[in-house]
């Protein structure tokens, strides 16, 4: 790299006083309180902290192992065995027209055991687009949800509506905590009430519109802050949930949610009380600066949360 002409001695000064990447202003600002003794408020000042951010930084530093800021990054395997082992046969199984849900259970059967969504990835890289969504007369003969499967369905039977979701599906078994064994597991040991009817899974001949769903997600960037908002509603969830992130300090400061419904309650409820615990966890980059955006569907499907 060619040396090109001296900067100012202010120019070199301001790189440490006005730092601009985030990881570099968390440690100048880091270094003034712990090395140059400057009282917390002022440090923060100082580099465009809130008081609590700083705080929460200040304790998360004294509580790393190592701090990431002169770390090397590793770079992460060239390389995926399973994907590329199944590759020719995901290709070709698309070729005959098979869904991502059918070719993950052909994979199955040699021994090449890949969840859709990781079928999915391997079509989209080898250029692949999503197939049209098919009638049920043109759907393989499979295993699904009749009416004389939920004819003896009562009201509120959790333990068979589970048992409806797992064997109706196939990509609902550990797609979430509910569709664990874990989860599972907790249907013999507590209360579980569910919204689920019949109707869901067999709808009546001629039936429309059986399932609603609205989805609003929103991101909006203020300052050093971003706020994400997420809601869902439908026949059995009804959520929105709110993060706070600073994104000078690279924390999440701020996380609750409103829970008016879910499929399963006392099930579904375990992941719900995790929200609370990422306040002050470390973010994952890669929002645009600047970045406020809106997103509104509607679509349909199974209880998955």
């Amino acid at each position: 790299m060619p040396i090109g002409s001296p900067k100012s001695l202010s120019s070199c000064k301001r790189f440490f006083l006005e730092p601009n990447s985030p990881k570099q202003r968390q440690y100048e600002a880091l270094r003034a309180y712990f090395a140059q003794e400057l009282p917390s408020a002022e440090a923060a000042r100082a580099f465009g902290y809130t008081p609590g951010s700083f705080q929460v930084m200040c304790h998360r530093f004294r509580r790393e192992a190592t701090p990431e800021f002169f770390v090397t990054p590793q770079p992460g395997p060239r390389s995926q065995p399973k994907k590329s082992a199944a590759r020719d046969l995901i290709v070709e199984l698309r070729k005959h027209n098979h869904s991502v849900y059918e070719i993950s259970e052909i994979l199955k059967s040699h021994n090449l055991g890949l969840s859709p969504t990781a079928v999915r990835e391997v079509l989209k890289a080898e250029g692949f687009a999503a197939l049209p969504r098919r009638l049920d007369e043109e759907r393989p003969d499979r295993p699904r949800p009749t009416i004389a499967a939920v004819a003896d369905l009562r009201p509120g039977d959790a333990r068979r509506c589970w048992e409806l979701d797992t064997t109706g599906w196939a990509d609902l078994p550990d797609s979430c905590f509910t569709y664990t064994r874990a989860g599972r597991a907790l249907l013999d040991v507590r209360e579980v009430t569910t919204r689920l009817v019949a109707e869901l899974y067999s709808p009546p001949p001629g039936a429309q519109k059986i399932f609603h769903r609205r989805k609003l997600s929103r991101l909006v960037r203020t300052g050093r802050r971003l706020d994400l908002f997420h809601s869902m509603h439908d026949n059995v969830h009804g959520f929105d949930i709110h993060y706070e992130v600073d994104l000078g300090a690279g924390t999440i400061v701020g996380a609750d949610a409103v829970v008016s419904r879910l499929p399963y309650r006392g099930l579904c409820d375990e992941p719900q009380r995790n929200i609370a615990a990422m306040i002050a966890t470390t973010h994952q980059s890669g929002a645009a600066p600047g970045a406020v955006s809106t997103a509104d569907s509607a679509a349909a499907g199974p209880a998955i949360f």
